[in-house]
């Protein structure tokens, strides 16, 4: 599951990084991680991104997965594609034994944590959190 994956769902579909992903990627996740898993969002039979999800698998132990970033372009928002690449980076991870998800939320984006909560994650430690690094790790656990 390390580097960028390629699935296909309903609405979306998740494909590794190109060199030529570079400036969409970079305008939306300036500081995105390339050791990490980066995976292009675009639409459903079509190959143009229109946003990315980042993630470290086998973060923070085995059988987990940390998302780092989910952004879509600016008109590609509030139609739910979003929820569904997390959804099938879930269902693709599952296929590799995670079973743990963990994000990383920024405390300032009020708007990201309605959207983690309504995909059933659920905040960690608050306080402890927050205050080490202005994010909220925020967790969803599936069944075996």
């Amino acid at each position: 599951m390390a580097g960028g994956l390629s699935a296909e769902g309903a609405r979306v579909r998740l494909r590794p990084m190109r060199r030529e992903d570079a400036p969409v990627v970079n305008a939306l996740v300036p500081e995105h991680d390339d050791g990490s898993g980066v995976s292009v969002i675009c639409r459903a039979g079509d190959d143009g991104p229109i946003g990315v999800l980042q993630y470290q698998p086998g973060e923070p132990s085995e059988g987990g997965a940390t998302i780092t970033w989910v952004a879509l372009a600016e008109g590609e928002r509030r139609w739910g594609l979003g929820q569904d690449a997390v959804r099938l980076f879930e269902e693709v991870a599952g296929r590799h034994g995670v079973r743990a998800f963990r994000a990383q939320v920024p405390v300032s984006l009020g708007l990201a944590l309605y959207f983690w909560l309504r995909l059933g994650y659920r905040p960690l430690d608050v306080e402890r959190e927050t205050k080490r690094s202005g994010t909220l790790a925020m967790v969803r656990e599936v069944a075996r």
